[in-house]
Order: C-alpha cells, then structure tokens, then sequence
C-alpha cells in the first residue's frame, strides 16, 4: 500500500494524472537489457528536491508480493529523459488554458441587471472572464537547468492577457463644455498604466488626475484576477502570444461624430488612430525580432455597438441575426479597427483582429474596408510630425509615481498635503 502521508504538500491528482499520461509508454534504458517502466495511477508518486528531480513508482503490497524480485521501487533522474519528454512535463505542468467563468451578464464586469444593454452583451462574447490561473512554481527551483528549460516553455507557449478600458468624460461648466478627456488603462501581468489626455492636452500623461469612473471596479478586478506568478523581466523576450482586449465605452462614439457644439474644439487633436500608441510603445521592446514567430490576438469591442440594435430586451439575446448588418456597421467597424491600431504596427501580418460584428453573417459585406484601415492607421503611426507632436511629449503626470507591487509596475496616485506642495504615498 503505498503511504501518502510522506507526500509533499503540493503534490496532487492533476499533476500525477498529467505525467501519468506522458510516461506510461515510456522506455527507460537501465543497462542492458531493456526495461519497461510501467506506470499505473495509483502507484505514480513524485517529489521535488532542489538538486535534481525525481519519480518514484511504487508499487502496491500484492503487486509487490507477486514481482518483488523484479519490480521494487526505483528511482531514476528527471534529467536523463530526453529533451522532448521534458518539454511536454513542462507543457502539462506549465501551459495553462483558463476557461470563462459561468458568468452570463454585467455583473461579471461589476454591473448588476438592471444596467443591461446591448453592449453588455457584445462584451461578454468577446471579453469573457477567464478563471483564476494558479500555477506551483516549485519546478523552477529544482535546478539551474531545469528553471531555464521550464523558462522557455511557460513564456513561450502561454497566451499572456492584455487589457485594455478606454472611457471619456466632458468637463462641463455651466451649460458649457469646456474640454473632452480621455482616461485609459492598461493592464499586462507585468504592468499596469493609466493614461489619460484631452483635447487641450493631446500628448496626455501617464496617471489620472482623479481615479477614472471604473476605478472601483478595476480595483476589485485586479485584487480577485492578480496574475500569481512574478514575471521577471529578465524571461520577458521568450514571449510569443498575446491576447490584447480594448474595452471602449465612449472614447469611439465621441470619435466617430462631430464635435459638441458648446465646445469650439475639434477632434483632430485626439485622433483615435493614434491613441493607444503610448501603450504600444512600451510593449514593443518585448516584441522586436521575433515578429515571424509573434501570434497577437486582437479583440475590440465598444459601447457604440449599442447603436446597432433597438431598445427591445428580446434582440439583445440573439445578435447574430443582425443580416444585413445597419449601414453604420462598417463606420464603426473601421473605428474600432483605429483604436487597436498602434497595436497593427508592432506586426500586422502577424495580428488576428476580431470585433463582435463577425458574430454576425453579414459581417462578410464589410470586412473587405479592413485593408484600407490598416494601412490609413500605419500612415498614421509612421508620421514624424504625429511622433513629436503625440508619443514623445508623454510623461508621469504630477501627483503620480511609478512603483512595484506583486512584481507589477503601476502608477499610483500620491495625496498632496495641504499647504506645503508636497505628496504622501496613496492606497489608490
């Protein structure tokens, strides 16, 4: 009977059933002649050791009775199997694959029911939220060889999540407008930067004078969904694939319609094509040369969406059957293409764009205005004018200071202390 009290602590089903899968048709070659390692569910046992890794394989008391000349427990070092048989322990050990949690309304994005629409339900399609990842790092301490070929398959083969909320407001005095400002923020494991400009202020600031309307619930978003796993930036090279998800609220309406009459102001100082570019920016360096192996997956979704369908609860549910798609499908579409476009020129080739309207069959009619889109952002991006004048002016808004948490960069706000100019440190 084989004694589970002597067990480390971390070992459980799901990694013995994963290595049960990859090695009981193993040979191990033990001198001459051959050997075949047999190994059953309920005699596979394993531990970590931090000189070498190793598996033990038990056998039970009948079984051992039987073949006990031939089969008593061995041992044999994890490093001794071939390159390729390390790699898929790695990958089943490793590799995650997160599921959407069962959750089928607002609430999921901290709404309740009775703020439903139709947006809600074209984010919930195209943003679901995935199920917390916890992963057991004991592997990468096992040996210096070991954490670097464990190195390169986590950050290789893991699809690592990018999020991305976008919202605007008016700053209104009296029955006037005097000033439209965008808010966004950024969310990468590694990372999390709010940013936000206006139409007096183009070049905006990484930070937020106040904490942005979703501020509370980003702030519960990021307690409950913290990544557990530290990404040292030393591995971040080894990065292959990225979801980016753009959440916009109001920032594409605003956009794609004429100024407010109250304001006197134009939008060409806040031009949707290049919004983003300041979080493209600091995500290029961990993608350059390697652009033939990148694999981006690119999901835009935005409130304007709401436009499309009419107030009736009972069209919300059933959104595929928009066909034809309204004639303002395809201004929209192109829109949200703009938003994410800084994120094309990392590597359009290599970018997988995906929007809710393909949900629907008419989608087809309006794909083909993608290609002129794309090229429209990348004139955009490569303009030297819009370098200077946008990206490089970009800078810590005052009141701000950057800092590390859980091995996550973040903007946190300082709290002025009256009457002497100073900050103290903030929660937020």
């Amino acid at each position: 009977m084989v004694d589970s009290s002597h067990w480390p602590p971390h070992t459980n089903s799901e990694i013995m059933d994963a290595i049960l899968r990859l090695t009981h048709f193993i040979r191990i070659f033990i001198g001459n002649p051959f050997f075949i390692l047999i190994i059953t569910l309920l005699s596979l046992r394993y531990y970590f050791d931090r000189e070498r890794l190793e598996f033990r394989v038990p056998f039970s008391n009948i079984f051992n009775t039987a073949r006990k000349p031939f089969m008593s427990p061995r041992a044999f070092p994890f490093l001794s199997l071939p390159r390729e048989l390390r790699d898929e322990i790695y990958t089943y050990l490793l590799v995650f694959d997160s599921e959407p949690l069962a959750l089928e309304s607002l609430e999921a994005f901290g709404k309740g029911p009775s703020a439903y629409t139709p947006f809600g339900e074209w984010r919930r399609r195209m943003h679901p939220i995935l199920a917390q990842v916890s992963i057991d790092l004991s592997l990468f301490r096992v040996s210096r060889q070991v954490h670097q070929e464990a190195s390169e398959i986590f950050f290789r083969r893991n699809v690592f999540p990018i999020k991305i909320l976008v919202g605007g407001e008016q700053i209104i005095e009296g029955a006037r407008v005097l000033d439209y400002c965008a808010s966004s923020r950024y969310m990468a494991p590694w990372e999390d930067i709010t940013y936000s400009s206006s139409e007096l202020k183009p070049a905006g600031e990484l930070g937020m004078k106040d904490h942005p309307p979703y501020g509370q619930y980003l702030a519960t978003y990021l307690e409950d969904h913290d990544s557990e796993v530290n990404l040292a930036q030393c591995y971040r090279h080894l990065i292959r694939k990225i979801r980016i998800e753009i959440i916009d609220s109001d920032f594409v309406r605003y956009s794609s319609g004429p100024p407010e009459r109250a304001t006197g102001l134009t939008i060409s100082n806040m031009d949707i094509r290049t919004y983003l570019m300041p979080f493209a920016l600091r995500l290029k360096p961990l993608l350059e040369d390697k652009t033939d192996e990148l694999h981006i997956d690119l999901r835009i979704s935005s409130s304007v969406l709401d436009n499309l369908v009419d107030s009736n609860p009972a069209n919300w549910a059933d959104l595929a059957s928009l066909n034809p798609l309204p004639p303002a499908a395809t201004s929209l579409y192109q829109q949200m293409v703009k938003l994410g476009g800084p994120f094309l020129w990392l590597n359009p080739a290599r970018v997988r764009i995906r929007t809710p309207l393909e949900l629907s069959p008419g989608f087809a009619q309006i794909q083909e205005s993608i290609a002129g889109t794309i090229q429209d952002c990348m004139q955009a991006i490569n303009d030297p004018e819009a370098s200077e004048r946008i990206f490089r002016p970009v800078k810590l808004r005052e009141g701000c200071r950057f800092g590390k948490s859980g091995g996550v960069l973040r903007v946190y706000h300082l709290k002025p202390v009256p009457g002497t100019g100073e900050f103290l440190p903030s929660d937020g």
